[in-house]
C-alpha cells in the first residue's frame, strides 16, 4: 500500500528557471544550468524507482511504501527517496540514482563511467547510511515501531542504492550497502531469506499501515528555496539580503531558562508549537518539557459511510488526495473507492 506519494518539485525547478533567465554574471549561468540539469535529473530517477515500485506493491497489504520522506529529527535531516517496510519489519531505504551507464567501487570510493573514463563520484551508500541513523533515532526516540508485549520491537534496516534499469553494477560493493537495478529491486526484496528468527517478528499488516502512517505524520515538507541572488546584483540589494549586525533582527531568548536560542531551535520550535505549548525553548528545555495536550478537536467522519476516522487515517487520506477525491475514507471505503 502507498501511503506517500513525492512531493511537487514544481516550485523549486520554477525558481531556477526564473533565476537562469536573468542570469547575466559571468559564470552564474552555468552553474545555474548544472544545478537544474543535476535536479531534473534527480527527479527522473526518482520517479522511476517509484513507478516500479508501486506497479508491484500498491494493491499489497503486507507492504508499506512512503515515497520522499523528509524527516527533521535533533537538528539532522533526512530525506529519504523511498522507504518500503514489510510485515517482517525490514526497512529498505532507497536512494535512487539516475545512474544509466556503469557504476562500481573502485580506488577507495565509488565510480561510475562518464563516455570511455571513469570518474569518482559521492558515495551514495554513505549518503544514505547517514538518512538511516536519523530515521532509526527518530523511530527509537518517539517509540513509534510496533509494540509487542509492550515493548517496541526491533527493525531490520537495509541500506538501498537503486540505479537505473540501463546500468551495469560492476564488481562488489563493500559490506552493508545493497546495489540494485531499480527493475530488478522490488523482485530481490520478495527474495530476501526469512530465517526462523525473522518469523517471531511478523506483525499483522494493520500494524504495519498504523506504524507507517505515524511515520508519514512526522514528514517535513522542504522549505521553499530562497530566491538566486545574481552575481552582479547592486550593492544595495545585496545589503537588503545580509543586514549588519546592527540592523539584524536579535533573537529571542529562550522562554524557560531565559538563555540564548539559535536560530534552528526557533525554527524548530514554531513547526512543533503543539508540542512546546507554542514557547520558543532551547534545545535542553525542548527536552525537559512537558508534553502540551493538545486541543480537543471535534471527530473527522468519513465521507463515503459517515463513521468516525481515527487521525492517522485522516494523515493517509490528506496525504493522498489526489487518489480518494480529497475526501476522506475509512479503511474500509478506501478499498472501494480505490
Amino acid at each position: 500500500m502507498i501511503l506517500k506519494d513525492k512531493d511537487s518539485l514544481d516550485g523549486r525547478i520554477g525558481t531556477l528557471e526564473r533565476a537562469l533567465a536573468r542570469a547575466n554574471g559571468k559564470g552564474e549561468r552555468p552553474r545555474l544550468e548544472r544545478d537544474l540539469a543535476i535536479l531534473r535529473a534527480g527527479i527522473r530517477g526518482e520517479e522511476e524507482g517509484a513507478y516500479l515500485i508501486d506497479f508491484e506493491l500498491r494493491d499489497s497489504p503486507n507492504w508499506a511504501v512512503i515515497h520522499d520522506l523528509r524527516l527533521e529529527w535533533k537538528e539532522r535531516v533526512a530525506q529519504i527517496d523511498h522507504l518500503v517496510l514489510d510485515r517482517f519489519l525490514n526497512a529498505y531505504v532507497v536512494e535512487s540514482k539516475n545512474y544509466r551507464s556503469k557504476v562500481r567501487h573502485a580506488n577507495g570510493g565509488w565510480e561510475r563511467l562518464v563516455y570511455n573514463h571513469w570518474e569518482g563520484i559521492p558515495c551514495p551508500g554513505e549518503q544514505n547510511r547517514r538518512h538511516i541513523i536519523v530515521l532509526e533515532g527518530m523511530i527509537s526516540d518517539l517509540r513509534l515501531a510496533p509494540m509487542r508485549l509492550g515493548v517496541p520491537m526491533g527493525l531490520a534496516y537495509i541500506n538501498v542504492v537503486a540505479v537505473g534499469s540501463t546500468c551495469s553494477v560492476v564488481g562488489e560493493f563493500p559490506k552493508g550497502v545493497r546495489v540494485m537495478r531499480m527493475d530488478q529491486m522490488v523482485r530481490q526484496f520478495r527474495s530476501d531469506d526469512t530465517s526462523l528468527l525473522t518469523t517471531f517478528k511478523l506483525v499483522s499488516a494493520d500494524k504495519l499501515q498504523d506504524f507507517a502512517a505515524n511515520l508519514v505524520v512526522e514528514h517535513k515538507p522542504a522549505p521553499a528555496p530562497e530566491p538566486a541572488l545574481r552575481q552582479d546584483a547592486p550593492a544595495c540589494c545585496a545589503a537588503k539580503t545580509q543586514p549588519s549586525g546592527a540592523t539584524a533582527a536579535t533573537p529571542a531568548p529562550c522562554e524557560s531558562c531565559g538563555g540564548a536560542l539559535s536560530g534552528a531551535e526557533a525554527y524548530f520550535c514554531r513547526m512543533n508549537k503543539a508540542r512546546f505549548a507554542g514557547m520558543l525553548l532551547c534545545r535542553r528545555c525542548q527536552e525537559c518539557a512537558p508534553k502540551s495536550e493538545p486541543p480537543a478537536k471535534s471527530a473527522v467522519r468519513c465521507g463515503q459511510c459517515n463513521v468516525e476516522v481515527e487521525a492517522k487515517v485522516v494523515a493517509f487520506c490528506r496525504f493522498n488526495s489526489k487518489r480518494f477525491g480529497a475526501r476522506v475514507l475509512c479503511r474500509g471505503c478506501q478499498g472501494v473507492s480505490s
